[in-house]
């Protein structure tokens, strides 16, 4: 999926995933679940997957992926495969988020509350992570226009609203 994701939108799937285990790693302090997921296999097969997109990546970059930016270049090429030519406002991601998932973003709030109160659970721990993490790197470091990267966030902003509506 990682492999398949860099090919369609460059870094987008990576980061969202990246964004999601520092989450867990915040709230939970351990990542050792991790090994389950046999990176030592996924890691090389997703660059094998990606290695169209690396190898174009490469030659606009002199042979190494990334080699010709700086500091600030890189941090801002992970936004996206695109150049916008523009930065975001502050909590321009936030407000493109609650307005792109009405309605339901009218229970977003509370189903935000009940993920935090049940972070217990692994399923709960893991959609808040999702949503936290994905929102912190979008408002802190993106600059991408917000509605081509929130949508990212609506898949686990539904299952909590779902999560909340199931309630007995």
């Amino acid at each position: 999926a990682q492999g398949g994701g860099m090919l369609l939108n460059a870094l987008a799937v990576p980061i969202l995933s990246l964004a999601t285990l520092i989450a867990l790693y915040v709230m939970d302090r351990r990542l050792d679940w991790l090994w389950r997921l046999r990176p030592l296999v996924g890691i090389p097969l997703m660059l094998v997957i990606a290695a169209p997109w690396l190898l174009v990546r490469a030659h606009f970059d002199g042979g190494i992926p990334f080699s010709g930016l700086t500091w600030g270049e890189f941090i801002r090429a992970l936004g996206g495969a695109q150049d916008m030519k523009w930065k975001a406002a502050p909590l321009t991601f936030t407000l493109a988020f609650l307005l792109g998932f009405l309605p339901g973003a009218v229970l977003l709030w509370p189903a935000l509350q009940n993920l935090w109160r049940e972070r217990g659970d692994a399923l709960q721990r893991f959609l808040f992570a999702w949503i936290v993490g994905y929102w912190l790197y979008l408002e802190l470091i993106a600059s991408k226009p917000a509605l081509y990267t929130v949508q990212a966030m609506f898949p686990a902003a539904a299952a909590a609203v779902a999560l909340v509506l199931d309630r007995d």
